[in-house]
């Protein structure tokens, strides 16, 4: 099926059948969230930011300031409690797992996205990667309407680049991994638009962007710089190449093996991705982080959770692949084989902490 082909009325049916049990799975998911968050005991650096957000400041040693800006906030509404420090991952989770809904062709990989360990154990545990994500996400869905507009040959106007950079002001705040965002989007506005149309609209969003994050240079400017300078050296401690294999075994046992499966259907599709403005903005962001990563992972130390952002706009695109193939048994094996190393990993866990439940 071609990208943006007209559904018929019982695949408009079959949708919404498909939207109810997909809203019921959130909803499971959110209470087993709800009831994870108050279980399992805190880890050493959700004790370290929830100690931040008893002491509000421009910004930290480690990161930006918003992931205990966001632990103040909720312990103010909530209570002084670990399940109220973990609540908005909680609630992130369930905002994510929405708007890939509303962003993807089906639900069939969504599905066995869900019942990875990045979902069921990651939507617990509150670190800068939990703001880091809805941030990257919104800024995702302001490209996605940036380029509706310059596909309807309309001039966006300032309020537009207003808001990216309000995002992407925002998005540092969380973490200085949002730093990629613009990036992509530049690289994505050169190759598909002459800069006459998006220069100082681009230029002005990386202003209001540097004005939002002038707390944290302010706080390096006090410090010497020493915050950023340690977070420079940590992405730059060299490593064997051969350590982008650990890198990939850490990315697959988080998340499958289907980003990387699926990257050679996206490169053959190529072409066809780019002609529908969502695709096109959603191939840009997958692809580019996913290049950086892997080759910094060739010669630099990476943790497991730094590339995360890449995979955002990947699923979505996997949606593509499901609805464009024929033989949909063979396809559903394919995915269900690229899950088989987190589901296993998800099922261990379970068990464990099943055990451990019990035995208690």
């Amino acid at each position: 099926m071609k990208w943006g082909q007209h559904e018929s009325l019982f695949s408009l049916w079959t949708t919404a059948r498909d939207n109810r049990a997909y809203w019921l799975v959130l909803a499971f998911a959110l209470i087993v969230h709800i009831l994870l968050a108050g279980f399992l005991p805190a880890a050493e650096d959700e004790l370290y930011y929830w100690s931040w957000s008893k002491n509000p400041s421009l910004s930290y040693f480690d990161h930006p300031p918003m992931i205990a800006w966001w632990i103040f906030i909720a312990t103010r509404l909530f209570g002084d409690s670990l399940l109220a420090v973990r609540l908005p991952g909680v609630f992130l989770h369930l905002f994510l797992f929405l708007w890939m809904m509303q962003a993807s062709k089906n639900r069939i990989i969504l599905y066995f996205l869900l019942l990875t360990p990045l979902s069921i154990f990651g939507a617990v545990f509150m670190t800068p990667d939990i703001p880091l994500i809805f941030f990257w996400v919104l800024y995702l869905i302001w490209v996605i309407r940036l380029e509706e507009l310059f596909s309807e040959k309309e001039r966006p106007r300032l309020r537009t680049w207003a808001e990216g950079g309000l995002i992407l002001g925002l998005g540092l705040l969380s973490k200085y991994t949002m730093a990629l965002a613009p990036m992509v989007l530049g690289i994505f506005l050169v190759s598909t638009r002459s800069i006459k149309k998006w220069g100082v609209g681009f230029l002005g969003h990386l202003l209001l962007a540097l004005v939002l994050f002038t707390p944290v240079i302010w706080f390096n400017i006090q410090h010497h710089y020493e915050p950023l300078l340690f977070q420079w050296n940590h992405t730059r401690i060299p490593v064997s190449p051969n350590f982008i294999f650990t890198y990939l075994a850490g990315q697959i046992a988080l998340l499958g093996a289907l980003p990387f499966l699926l990257t050679p259907w996206i490169a053959i599709n190529f072409r066809e991705l780019l002609s529908g403005y969502q695709t096109r903005v959603l191939t840009f962001f997958f692809l580019i982080p996913l290049v950086f990563f892997l080759f910094k992972s060739s010669h630099s130390y990476l943790e497991m959770n730094w590339g995360l952002v890449t995979y955002l706009s990947f699923w979505p695109l996997a949606s593509h692949f499901y609805a464009q193939s024929r033989g949909p048994a063979r396809k559903l094996g394919f995915i269900g084989f690229a899950f088989t190393v987190p589901l296993l990993i998800s099922l261990v866990l379970t068990i464990h902490l099943s055990f451990l439940q019990f035995s208690s």
